[in-house]
């Protein structure tokens, strides 16, 4: 399950009489995640910034008596998909620090850790009904993300369901790169590849239409991200972006 609070914020500038110059979109989700892992990509930026302190990220709907010394966890991964960061979830009580956050694997020193524009990550929660609380502010516009060559964990960055459509790959010359080499896949709970989607130019595709399709080419696919569902990203060059389209709330 889903919680979604967003208020808009309105900016006012001295220009003419007090006119509107911007307004920020701005609120929290709580979203339910499964036992086990899951992928995850934040769908808020810190306010007038763009990217999220891991630590406005925060585990609820936890007995932290049984769940507060590290077993909630956060990790990132490689360009070539193995491990790379991981982070660990201390309450004050059991912390060296003395404060609830993500730590070292130890406890004794908070994680500093900005997660940029789209960057997702693996969240590991050892009970089911645990959620992630997340706030900040909301980019509706439309938007396009770096990724690196190889494998990039992504996702929805938006707070509202996203059709897989309407995120598309840019920056490449898709005369090399239009025939399924650029694919996106998910994982299960025990962090193995799920379902793989792959992106077909028009010119090649059996479908005659650019968009992420079956492993052929002949079929589009009918997928739905839920928000800040992620994605394991599979960019074959480097310079290559994912484009999100602009939504409504």
């Amino acid at each position: 399950m889903k919680k979604l609070m967003i208020a808009t914020a309105a900016l006012c500038a001295a220009v003419g009489a007090n006119a509107l110059e911007s307004a920020n979109v701005v609120g929290y989700s709580q979203t339910d995640y499964r036992q086990r892992y899951t992928l995850v990509v934040p769908e808020f930026d810190k306010v007038g910034e763009t990217g999220i302190d891991i630590q406005t990220i925060k585990p609820v709907n936890v007995d932290m008596e049984d769940y507060g010394e590290g077993d909630i966890n956060i990790q990132t991964f490689t360009d070539l998909a193995n491990k790379s960061v991981q982070y660990f979830w201390y309450d004050a009580d059991v912390s060296e620090t003395g404060e609830s956050g993500w730590h070292n694997n130890t406890g004794d020193e908070l994680a500093e850790k900005t997660f940029t524009k789209g960057e997702g990550f693996m969240l590991y929660m050892p009970v089911a009904g645990g959620a992630l609380n997340v706030s900040g502010e909301v980019n509706l516009d439309e938007v396009t993300v770096p990724c690196r060559q190889k494998y990039t964990l992504m996702g929805n960055i938006r707070p509202v369901a996203v059709n897989i459509q309407d995120i598309i790959p840019v920056g490449i010359d898709m005369d090399d790169f239009g025939e399924g080499d650029i694919n996106i896949q998910t994982f299960t709970d025990l962090a193995n590849k799920s379902e793989q989607y792959f992106w077909y130019d028009a010119g090649v595709s059996e479908t005659g239409e650019s968009g992420w399709h079956n492993n052929t080419g002949d079929e589009l696919a009918e997928k739905t991200f839920a928000p800040a569902e992620g994605f394991m990203l599979y960019m074959p060059t480097t310079g290559g972006s994912l484009k999100y389209k602009a939504v409504a709330l």
